[in-house]
Formats: C-alpha cells, sequence, structure tokens
C-alpha cells in the first residue's frame, strides 16, 4: 500500500534557517528603512515564466527573507518557459497579490480508487506536498474542501491557533442517473467550508465497502481543496475528473515582529509612504500605501502625479464637451424628422398677421412651467 495523495502544510518555526534571500548587497538594520534601495536590488526579476513576482517575494537573493522564497524553474528541459514554486517544494505559484495578502497555487488532488477486480489492493497513490512555511494559512473565504463520487467521504485534518481540527464530508450515489448535475449538495459532490487560520491541511479520501454497487462508473473517489468558484461540478466527474490538480488560495503576512511594533516602526516590512494594519484572517501584520500614494508598499509608495490629475481632468472636460455636441445634435437631427422645418416655413409665410403658432425652445418652457 502506498502513501495519499494530498497536499500537507506543516507550521514551523523558521528563526534559524539560513537566510538564503538575503545577498551581499542586503542590508536589514533594527529600524525602519526610509526608501526602497536596501529593500531589493534594481536587478533582481520581477517575473518568472507568466507570473508576476513583487517584493518581498522574490528569488534567492531577491526576497525578504525565507518565508517569501520564490524558486523559478523548468519542470522539463524542453518548457518553453519556467514556473515558480513556493520556497524548496514542489507547489506551484500561479499568482501573488500584495494588496489582498493572497497567493495561489496548484493543488494536488487526493484519490482513493478500486482496481479493475474491485481489490483493496494498491488503493492509494502517491503524490504528496509539502508546505513548511510559517506565515501562511489556507483563505477560509476563498476555498472549499470538495469530494466528488459515489460510496465516498473524506478527511480534512490539520491545525489551527495550535489546536488539532478535523472534519469530513460524504458524497453518495445509486447510479449516475441520480448525480445531480452542476451540484454539491451530497449527491456525487459534497462541498463544505474551510476554517480560518488553518496551517496545516491533510487531505484524505476513502469509500465504503459497496464496491461492484457503483465502481463501474465510480472507481475513484476524489478529495481536494479548490478555490470558490474554481470547480463547476458535472456527473460526469463521478467517472473521472479532469484534472489532477486545482487552484487554491494562501494567505500571507509578515511575522518578524507585532502589530504594534510594526506601526512604532521597530524593523517594520513597510517601506517609505506605507503603514501596517493587522489583517483578521492571519496573525502577523501586512502593508498598505497611505492615502494619496499608490506602489509597492513593501518596497515605498510613490505620491500620485499632479500632472496625471490634470490630465484626469482635461479628459473628462473633453468627455463633456463631445456629449454636449453630441446632443445638440440629435435634437437638431429629431428637429428636422418631426417636420420642425415645415413648421417654420409656414410661421415665415405668416408674416404681418397676428401670431397663430409659436415655437418654443426647451429653454423657454422650462421657464415657462417654473421648470417642471
Amino acid at each position: 500500500m502506498t502513501a495519499r495523495k494530498g497536499l500537507y502544510f506543516e507550521k514551523k518555526d523558521l528563526r534559524n534557517l539560513p537566510n538564503s534571500c538575503f545577498g551581499a548587497s542586503f542590508n536589514y538594520a533594527s529600524t525602519r528603512s526610509t526608501g526602497n534601495s536596501s529593500r531589493q536590488a534594481h536587478n533582481c526579476p520581477q517575473r518568472c515564466g507568466n507570473v508576476s513576482i513583487p517584493y518581498p517575494f522574490g528569488i534567492k537573493g531577491c526576497c525578504r527573507n525565507e518565508d517569501f522564497l520564490i524558486t523559478c524553474k523548468k519542470i522539463v528541459s524542453n518548457s518553453p518557459q519556467p514556473q515558480p514554486f513556493l520556497g524548496n517544494t514542489g507547489i506551484e505559484v500561479t499568482n501573488i497579490n500584495i494588496t489582498l495578502g493572497e497567493l495561489k497555487i496548484n493543488n494536488n488532488v487526493s484519490k482513493y480508487c478500486y482496481n479493475i477486480d474491485y481489490s483493496s489492493t494498491g488503493d492509494y497513490q502517491t503524490t504528496t506536498s509539502t508546505l513548511t512555511l510559517s506565515n501562511f494559512t489556507v483563505s477560509r473565504s476563498r476555498n472549499k474542501f470538495t469530494v466528488v463520487g459515489c460510496d465516498s467521504y473524506a478527511y480534512l485534518q490539520g491545525f489551527r491557533r495550535k489546536e488539532h481540527y478535523s472534519a469530513g464530508c460524504m458524497s453518495t450515489c445509486d447510479s449516475l442517473h441520480s448525480v445531480y448535475d452542476k451540484s454539491c449538495a451530497g449527491s456525487g459532490c459534497c462541498q463544505i467550508q474551510i476554517p480560518d487560520g488553518l496551517y496545516s491541511a491533510n487531505v484524505t479520501a476513502y469509500r465504503f465497502n459497496k464496491r461492484e454497487n457503483v465502481s463501474n462508473f465510480n472507481p475513484c473517489t476524489y478529495a481536494f481543496i479548490v478555490e470558490d468558484g474554481k470547480f463547476n461540478f458535472s456527473s460526469q466527474y463521478v467517472k473521472k475528473i479532469p484534472q489532477d490538480k486545482f487552484p487554491m488560495v494562501l494567505e500571507w503576512s509578515v511575522h518578524d515582529y507585532t502589530n504594534q511594533e510594526a506601526r512604532e516602526g521597530i524593523s517594520s516590512a513597510c517601506g517609505l509612504n506605507a503603514s501596517s494594519y493587522q489583517p483578521d484572517s492571519v496573525p502577523g501584520y501586512r502593508c498598505k500605501c497611505n492615502e494619496g500614494y499608490d506602489g509597492n508598499p513593501y518596497l515605498g509608495c510613490q505620491g500620485v502625479s499632479t500632472g496625471f490629475l490634470v490630465l484626469l481632468v482635461a479628459i473628462s472636460w473633453i468627455f463633456l464637451l463631445l456629449r454636449k455636441r453630441r446632443l445638440q445634435e440629435l435634437k437638431e437631427k429629431f428637429f428636422q424628422k418631426n417636420g420642425g422645418l415645415i413648421l417654420q416655413q409656414k410661421l415665415s409665410m405668416q408674416q404681418g398677421i397676428p401670431d397663430i403658432f409659436k415655437i418654443f425652445t426647451a429653454e423657454e418652457l422650462k421657464e415657462a412651467t417654473n421648470k417642471l
């Protein structure tokens, strides 16, 4: 019997790890930096393949510390471009968001499959991914624990707030026709929410004992954590899900000091014109640009350009003028279309005769009706 397939997170103390993110040109003193020159070298790569790598993340010599290390490499030699991985793990990174404090990865699917003769030998498949960074948690609001299959159940176990956590989800069905399409309500697919603060997670798939009844159309149980909205269930998935990995969202923050110490400017990760704040869902702190500034708060924020504001105002005025001209053209068009010119010609022929008809402009009508 081989090991179970899944994703495992382990929280460790990283203070004694070698600081492989710092090169010779980096100098982090115990006081807050007043600029971004000492935070990241100018020649540090900003991308790995199609993924942007903003500071505090970076390759060796370019990240804030070991927690934010990104390894950029090709999976196979003939791959067209490299891919980013979290630290020295096999966890593939697909997106980094410094504003929301989110990191998107590709998460392996845990499987429990029967052999063609319905025996239990060799049920488990070996693929285990391990995350050993202390400042990451599984996002509660952005993920769902999902189980697919008939005669199937799975457990999500791990740690949160230094206490053991365990939850399960069960999915049953007697036939493919009884599976509800696009619904994870328990028939062919089950989904539950994830608690906040989950920094260790192990997903394990199982099956009940009704092997012969469903294995001809549902040979496997599939279990995984997936980003909410990124998995649209189909009844055909009980035969086989279309992929071995699904997107998953992690949350991150800076853990070097408490938020209060960071506010006092003690070795804060925040750059110039940026301040720290305490996230609701994870410990530690994050950085944001002060009001009126933008940019990367971990490198230093810049003021919004005055020239940009002038350009924005000018564009707005041009838009209003064009809109007013267009409205005038439409008024003229409708005036002619509805016989306005003919009426004017008739009135011009009545010169010297007391006014029988009179054309009022829109402004005159508003004045006469007191703008009603």
